[in-house]
């Protein structure tokens, strides 16, 4: 009789893990968050990345360094971002960055798994908008808080589209994914949620919406999809974990490494503002003119500033003088 409720306990237990593999909502979607695209390095590697700002995207750092890529020996031109456009996809109808629009790759030098891309802002600017988030560089996800993910998971037939993975939590667990005999390993302190994922999300970005006081709503990104705790003692993917769905394979668990970890967001940021300030000559800007930094440049795209009419004293003298002789000729 023990033998049978035990088996009964162990069914009960397994539906339980099934159901919650399967509880996130998982869609293609190329039309949403336009700021996440596909990076892809050679041909070889394939991850997800996301904006934070125009000039500077955001990916998983082991994208690189597990394949022995580091700021020195990175090679710009090898790369390449796209960003479906709607009705697009990462290979038609998109906003693509390559070539001499990609500048530089920043490795953050904390114990977490995040890289910076630093590009030429003007290939994005006036494509999508950055307004309406936040990033979360400043305190711990609360467990329990429900986190969404959009990424490019391999699906079928080797294909990526933008999948968007809503409906999961923070399970409130965190460790560190040590070097393996399978695997190299992930930097500083992983989160864990219970969204699904596979290879081509790492680098995502895991969001969660929010409302202030107005009753507004905005997305908060906390961090950066890295892997899942689910591995063997090889650290390979534990096969009981991997399911299929008419996207494709998936685990049913991913951490994240949090962006209150970073150590170098802002200095990220800075590379890209002196990048795009030495790329504009002082006599290219025109008398009055000033161009925008990137804090003013989202709020230019609601509105451009209206042109300004300076008068000077010359210019002054210069009407009177032409008004008087259009009298006397009258």
């Amino acid at each position: 009789m023990k033998f049978f409720y035990l088996l009964f306990l162990s069914l009960i237990t397994a539906l339980l893990v099934i159901s919650d593999a399967f509880s996130a909502n998982r869609v293609i979607d190329n039309d949403s968050h336009p700021s996440v695209g596909l990076m892809r390095y050679k041909g070889d590697i394939s991850c997800a990345v996301f904006v934070v700002r125009h000039g500077v995207a955001v990916t998983a750092k082991h994208c690189f360094d597990h394949y022995g890529i580091n700021e020195d020996n990175f090679s710009p031109q090898d790369l390449s971002m796209s960003f479906p456009k709607k009705g697009g996809n990462v290979d038609f109808l998109n906003t693509l960055v390559e070539g001499d629009d990609v500048v530089k790759l920043i490795l953050d030098r904390g114990e977490n798994d995040i890289a910076y891309i630093i590009y030429n802002r003007n290939k994005t600017i006036n494509e999508f908008r950055l307004d309406g988030f936040k990033v979360n560089d400043y305190a711990e996800i609360e467990e329990g808080t429900e986190v969404f993910r959009a990424g490019f998971p391999m699906g079928h037939n080797t294909v990526f589209d933008k999948v968007i993975t809503s409906g999961c939590t923070f399970t409130g667990d965190s460790g560190h994914f040590d070097a393996m005999v399978m695997d190299k390993g992930y930097e500083g302190l992983l989160f864990d949620t219970n969204c699904p994922a596979w290879f081509g999300d790492s680098g995502g970005p895991v969001f969660s919406t929010e409302t202030d006081d107005q009753g507004n709503s905005y997305i908060i990104i906390h961090g950066v999809l890295s892997h899942t705790f689910e591995v063997n003692f090889l650290g390979e993917i534990d096969e009981s974990s991997i399911h299929e769905d008419e996207i494709g394979k998936f685990v049913r668990t991913s951490m994240f490494s949090p962006f209150f970890l970073a150590s170098d967001l802002e200095l990220a940021q800075k590379a890209e503002q002196e990048y795009y300030d030495s790329r504009i000559k002082p006599e290219s800007i025109e008398d009055g003119e000033v161009y925008p930094r990137v804090e003013e440049v989202v709020v230019s795209q609601t509105e451009a500033p209206k042109k300004q009419t300076h008068f000077t004293f010359e210019a002054l003298l210069e009407f009177l003088f032409g008004f008087i002789l259009k009298f006397f000729r009258m």
